[in-house]
């Protein structure tokens, strides 16, 4: 039986049934525009790549992802958020070194998000045990990253050879579907009018 939630600082556990990942709504419109890349998203979420989502702040990363792991076969199994900015230096060992570590599963998404605090060394490192652990073959995974930080340099020149595995999708921020204010204006209205 899976457990409806787990929480600890920086590692959550859900099932697609919890009130977490039932109650996810994406509030981006319905234009043409939203919708293509909303049916893109949810194939790449099919498929065995992991998949990096690349937005800026404010471009509900985390929303996405419980909206394309309750929206597809990978809510057969569980959902494991792990928070890189909550991590203190013995978390990110147990991580990697612990078999009770969600990377030692045999199957499930691990959502790994605010990737982008992570220091140049614990980044390689994570791409590094990633793709030497082989658990792409074993589990979905998915990472979140903040735009400005993964156009920096650093991040793509020292880890291109690794991120050539990865579904990078990049989040529209609202300016680039204005198309959507008015929608997106009534739904905060009305759901401000329904909770106050």
């Amino acid at each position: 039986e899976l457990p409806q939630q787990q929480i600890t600082s920086y590692i959550r556990q859900f099932s697609v049934d919890s009130d977490e990942v039932r109650k996810t709504s994406l509030i981006w419109g319905s234009s043409e525009k939203i919708r293509s890349f909303l049916q893109s998203v949810l194939q790449y979420g099919e498929r065995s790549q992991p998949v990096l989502f690349v937005g800026e702040d404010g471009t509900e990363k985390d929303e996405l992802v419980k909206y394309v792991y309750s929206n597809t076969t990978l809510g057969k199994s569980l959902l494991t958020i792990l928070d890189c900015a909550k991590m203190n230096s013995g978390n990110w060992s147990d991580m990697f070194e612990n078999y009770n570590s969600p990377f030692y599963k045999s199957s499930g998404s691990i959502y790994l998000k605010n990737v982008d605090t992570l220091s140049p060394d614990k980044l390689g490192k994570l791409f590094s045990f990633l793709e030497n652990m082989d658990i792409f073959r074993r589990c979905k995974i998915m990472l979140g990253f903040l735009e400005n930080a993964f156009v920096e340099r650093r991040i793509v020149t020292q880890y291109a050879r690794s991120l050539e595995k990865y579904i990078v999708v990049r989040l529209p921020p609202l300016r680039e579907h204005t198309e959507d204010i008015g929608e997106i204006s009534n739904l905060y209205i009305n759901d401000m009018n329904i909770k106050y």
